[in-house]
């Protein structure tokens, strides 16, 4: 189904799901308070048309953001991404639900934002592991682990795929969110790896940073699932991507924290 698009002043409006008056949904967007600590620079809660919404605006990652900041050539990025939820969502996948894409045009370039409707008492499944109980864990990376197969098997890849990234809603329910760059492909395996190694990073780096404490079996049970459900041996890739030592990522990590320590 083709989106609804209205325009206004130098805005293009499209709508995903639902509809509120484009002067109402602008005004509340730019009323809303920025909360800094969710999300990469911060997201925006917006009550309105008797809907509570997510804001989030697109902001280039890396050090590009050092010269482009929240500015895109084309409004592809945000569109993008409510399609892809939307086609997931068709195929019974749980994601969040796409209310509507504004692009704000400046001069030569464009600054997106998503509006996402709002999982009222949800957690990101990063929160959820830190408080839950040994059996409560395991049983949810194993709904996750499957999930996140499952994906991979519709043909979505997901370049930046984290634990941060998903949400367990207060029936215990996972919905996957932040679909930024996914791309709907035939996945070959390298696909899966690289999203498999993306995943592991992460859950490596906020246990360094002291955010996450998995024990031994559950991280086994993580590795074990994938790899049967998977259909790829998810220990025997891991070890060898990190025997690789994976230089770029670490340097280009190096140069970006110490680039933006300089601008703060």
């Amino acid at each position: 189904m083709r989106p609804k698009t209205r325009k206004l002043r130098n805005l293009t409006i499209r709508y995903y799901g639902g509809f509120v008056e484009p002067e109402e949904l602008t005004r509340e967007l730019g009323k809303a308070d920025i909360l800094p600590h969710l999300g990469r620079g911060g997201i925006k809660i917006v009550s309105v048309g008797g809907r509570h919404l997510v804001g989030r605006k697109y902001l280039h990652g890396g050090l590009l953001r050092l010269i482009t900041k929240d500015r895109f050539f084309s409004e592809k990025r945000c569109v993008a991404e409510a399609q892809t939820l939307n086609f997931l969502r068709g195929r019974g996948f749980p994601v969040v639900t796409p209310f509507a894409t504004v692009a704000e045009k400046r001069i030569v370039a464009y600054r997106l934002t998503i509006l996402t409707v709002l999982e009222q008492g949800s957690v990101t499944l990063l929160d959820y592991l830190n408080t839950a109980g040994h059996k409560d864990r395991m049983s949810i990376i194993g709904g996750f682990v499957h999930l996140f197969c499952r994906m991979q098997s519709l043909g979505v890849y997901h370049p930046d795929l984290h634990i941060a990234n998903v949400l367990v809603a207060l029936t215990g329910k996972l919905i996957f969110l932040d679909f930024d760059r996914a791309q709907r492909r035939i996945l070959s395996r390298r696909d899966r790896e690289a999203m498999l190694w993306r995943l592991w990073r992460h859950i490596v780096k906020m246990e360094r940073l002291g955010r996450l404490k998995l024990d031994d079996t559950e991280k086994n049970h993580l590795l074990k699932i994938y790899s049967r459900v998977g259909g790829i041996d998810a220990e025997s890739v891991l070890g060898r991507k990190a025997r690789k030592g994976s230089y770029v990522h670490r340097v280009g990590g190096i140069l970006e924290s110490i680039v933006y320590r300089r601008r703060k």
